[in-house]
């Protein structure tokens, strides 16, 4: 699904942060994912989940120099 995502973030010409948004339809195994939206504007809240992801990663990884 990243691969999927990073394609039409790019084919879609968009910059910066954005999300995917897909469905699964389990009784098709892998070729069941669908992507349904890319979204440019994710994070509208006081705590944007880019800044959750980069610090979840963060925690992860023991590179906290990106957070």
């Amino acid at each position: 699904m990243k691969d999927m995502a990073a394609k039409a973030h790019k084919l879609l010409g968009c910059r910066g942060a954005s999300r995917s948004d897909f469905r699964w339809d389990d009784e098709q195994g892998e070729a069941g994912i669908f992507l349904l939206e890319v979204n440019t504007q994710p994070g509208m809240t006081p705590c944007p989940w880019c800044r959750s992801k980069r610090r979840c990663a963060a925690s992860v990884t023991g590179n906290w120099s990106s957070v």
